[in-house]
């Protein structure tokens, strides 16, 4: 009888003995390093890694080249100063990466049958679909650690070869840098979870990066025409990017992270339960039950988004307060509070250490105020009858720069 050959196949193994395991119980662990097994020599991490590491190279490189980049009449960080130009990454080729790392990472499985193989092995679904999102999650990871410890390199490089500004402070501050890399890893969350989904609910290798490439660029146009709508999730780690320090409110997350974070669990949910149920009708609409499960988790997601996505009003203080403090090697006495368009003294502050804090009396109509300080240097700021501000005020080489918090914030960001 002649010899048959078999074709060969690549296979894992996940149980040591026979398969009388239940999905269930096999561990994540396993099936997360099987696709470490597939993706070898797929270059998944490397690029991420290099990718990340080109812009803070590229940029030590600018500033040999023009020292004077770094010049600017108000004191700033080098470090803060070097993260700041994460936004080449933030704005596009991060999101790029996510979304052509997602398609090949999928595609891996579509084009050789591992979806169905998989699904053979006594191994949860569950951790089949998230084991693959973790391999894509990681790659970003990798790409945001060393994009920042690069960056940190480069800060500390930079004073043994130019002569760095007065102004720049050298102090490394490891928790807001921390917390920075945090918020911008969940912001692009998001990003990742769609693609993911859409990857594995379409089988071709195209498809899901010209969707992704088309959103993608509609939201760069988008922010160039100024209308950058704040629900659209691609343009969320924009927005992070652009705060290292946080929100003007000293929460511990920005909208766009908490958003990032309600999205992601959306789309997971949703790529999860129709890569089980492998056709949109038996995973939403395959009888009642399953139907009003599919719109109330839509509710509920929707409820969740709306909550965060709306903006907060602020009730009337009750006084009009104006407090604050100054950083400047100037003292100030008095400053001045004047109206826009007539000119009249609306108030007079004493100011004591560079810090003040008063009550205005008398009906003041909403409009952008004039403060002068000491007749040295003006603000603006914009508030009215029961509003209570605090005004963080920097001037440093004939240039001020004010942040100012309390019930008209909005405002006053829109004014800057």
């Amino acid at each position: 009888m002649p010899n048959t050959i078999e074709p060969r196949r690549l296979s894992f193994s996940f149980s040591k003995g026979k398969k009388t395991a239940t999905p269930s119980t096999q561990s994540f662990q396993t099936v997360f390093l099987a696709e470490h097994i597939k993706i070898k020599r797929k270059g998944i991490y490397l690029i991420s890694i290099i990718l990340s590491a080109l812009v803070p190279v590229l940029y030590f490189g600018y500033c040999l080249k023009k020292p004077e980049t770094l010049s600017s009449p108000l004191p700033f960080n080098l470090f803060e100063h070097c993260y700041s130009k994460a936004k080449p990454l933030t704005v596009f080729f991060w999101p790029l990466l996510l979304i052509i790392n997602a398609s090949r990472l999928a595609q891996i499985d579509h084009k050789l049958g591992g979806w169905q193989w998989m699904e053979t092995q006594p191994v949860a679904k569950l951790s089949i679909y998230f084991a693959k999102f973790s391999v894509l999650a990681l790659s970003l990871l990798a790409g945001i650690g060393v994009f920042f410890i690069v960056s940190v390199i480069a800060a500390l490089l930079l004073p043994h070869f130019i002569d760095i500004p007065a102004e720049a402070s050298q102090h490394l501050y490891i928790l807001p840098l921390l917390h920075f890399m945090f918020r911008i890893a969940l912001s692009m969350l998001c990003i990742a979870a769609f693609q993911y989904a859409l990857s594995v609910v379409m089988h071709g290798f195209i498809g899901p990066i010209l969707i992704g490439f088309f959103l993608l660029v509609l939201t760069s146009v988008s922010e160039g025409l100024g209308y950058s709508p704040r629900w659209n999730f691609m343009g969320f780690i924009a927005v992070t990017g652009k705060n290292f320090q946080g929100g003007d409110l000293g929460n511990f997350l920005l909208y766009p992270e908490k958003l990032s974070l309600i999205a992601a669990a959306f789309f997971s949910a949703v790529g999860f339960w129709q890569y089980r149920e492998k056709t949109w009708r038996r995973a939403f609409f395959k009888n009642g039950k399953r139907m009003w499960l599919s719109f109330g988790g839509l509710a509920v997601f929707g409820a969740l988004f709306l909550w965060v996505y709306i903006p907060k009003r602020m009730s009337p203080f009750g006084k009009t307060i104006l407090s604050g403090v100054i950083d400047s090697p100037l003292k100030v006495e008095k400053i001045t509070v004047i109206h826009p368009y007539i000119g009249d003294t609306i108030a007079t502050i004493d100011v004591k250490d560079n810090k003040y804090r008063q009550e205005l009396n008398g009906d003041i109509p909403l409009d952008s105020y004039s403060m002068a300080f000491d007749n040295a240097f003006k603000s603006n700021a914009t508030f009215s009858t029961g509003d209570s501000l605090h005004i963080k005020t920097r001037y440093y080489n004939l240039q001020s720069e004010n942040k100012i918090t309390g019930t008209r914030l909005a405002e006053n960001q829109n004014e800057a």
